[in-house]
């Protein structure tokens, strides 16, 4: 799930056009399906 606000703003003294914010939903399942393939890891962009 992902929402983006492209309202203008400040985050300290660094200004920005836009924020992006995503999210993940996980369920468990007590038994018959394999959990699915984890995706990389990465360092969110400056």
């Amino acid at each position: 799930m992902s929402l983006a606000d492209n309202t203008p703003g400040t985050h300290g003294t660094a200004p920005y056009d836009g924020m992006r914010f995503v999210t993940t939903l996980t369920f468990k399942v007590p038994d018959g399906l394999a959990a699915p393939a984890r995706p990389p890891v990465v360092t969110p962009k400056r």
